[in-house]
């Protein structure tokens, strides 16, 4: 048993120091703005979602994430106005005509609080976000998101055990700091329509330095992380076809690819199957309550090395569907 759990502790360890740094998802749709700023305010509603992911259950110290965010269009919709090129007429109204039906541009504006642990490592923190939504043509959207966050990393040394005695990034951990304030920020784009959802962000733009040792060749601190994902929605009368992808990498990382499908009847009881390339397969369930509240829960089953050793990944996601008269969309 113990020597699972040293085996365990130093996976955990293995993927903090050389792989990726911020925590993947089931369910990349539902949870697009906590992956990329731009997202924020896509959404015809008041969105309010919190949650968290429990990995690897049955692994001691195993990876979890907890969140909660809020984000929305802030402010009056505008159109761009070309009156003051055209011949005065005798009814001003006409060009209120005109505008009407275009797409106009919109703000975002959204706000994170999260907890991501992993082995001996602890994160917390808070962030804001900001995204600019230009109509391309009717209904169609590119949104530009710039989010800013802070946040404390924490090392716990009680809980560092490797195998290895003379591991160097354990040594390094040990003579730095166990607790670090750190500052960063995230960019995205978001290409949408009322099917279509195509975005792609950069995470951790900042590459902060946590190891003691500045000159060693072992893990430095937080690496930039590129997030895509796209889906598109297939109505078909009640029922919906919704096919989606993403994938999460930073260099010199294995790359996490998700692919999956959702089927739901009108908007407001889904299913959900999945299959990451680490061996995962996913399968999910969700249910819209009073037009405004929704629950979707996934469980991963991990078809590989850790197989049997865990009993599966858990994420549940609540979302609250505010000031729309279209909550159920």
């Amino acid at each position: 048993m113990k020597k699972v759990i040293f085996i365990s502790l130093l996976s955990l360890l293995v993927i903090t120091t050389n792989a990726q740094q911020i925590p993947i998802t089931s369910q990349p749709l539902s949870n697009a703005f906590f992956f990329n700023p731009a997202a924020a305010g896509v959404q015809s509603f008041l969105d309010v979602s919190m949650g968290g992911r429990q990995q690897w259950t049955g692994i001691e110290n195993a990876p979890r994430t907890y969140f909660v965010y809020a984000n929305s269009i802030i402010g009056k919709t505008s159109a761009k106005d070309f009156s003051y090129l055209s011949l005065p007429v005798s009814n001003p109204g006409y060009y209120d005509q005109l505008n009407k039906g275009k797409s106009k541009v919109k703000h975002g504006l959204g706000g994170r609080l999260f907890a991501d642990s992993y082995g001996a490592f602890t994160q917390t923190g808070i962030g804001v976000d900001y995204a600019f939504h230009l109509p391309l043509k009717e209904k169609l959207y590119l949104a530009l998101g710039l989010g800013f966050e802070a946040s404390n990393f924490f090392f716990d040394r009680q809980k560092a055990y490797v195998l290895d005695g003379f591991d160097p990034t354990y040594d390094q951990f040990l003579s730095g700091e166990a607790s670090k304030f750190i500052f960063n920020s995230r960019f995205g784009v978001y290409l949408y329509s009322e099917r279509l959802r195509l975005g792609y962000s950069l995470n951790q733009l900042i590459p902060n330095k946590l190891s003691a040792e500045s000159g060693s060749s072992g893990f430095q601190g937080q690496k930039m992380h590129h997030f895509g994902n796209v889906s598109y929605r297939f109505p078909l009368n009640k029922i919906g076809l919704t096919p989606s992808a993403s994938v999460l990498f930073t260099a010199h990382t294995p790359v996490s690819i998700y692919g999956g499908l959702i089927l739901d009847y009108n908007r407001l009881f889904m299913v959900s199957g999945a299959y990451r390339n680490d061996g995962s397969i996913i399968l999910g369930i969700g249910l819209t309550l009073i037009k405004i509240v929704r629950f979707s829960y996934t469980y991963d089953l991990s078809m590989r090395e850790l197989s049997g050793v865990n009993s599966g990944s858990h994420e549940l996601l609540i979302k609250l569907m505010l000031n729309s008269k279209k909550n159920n969309r």
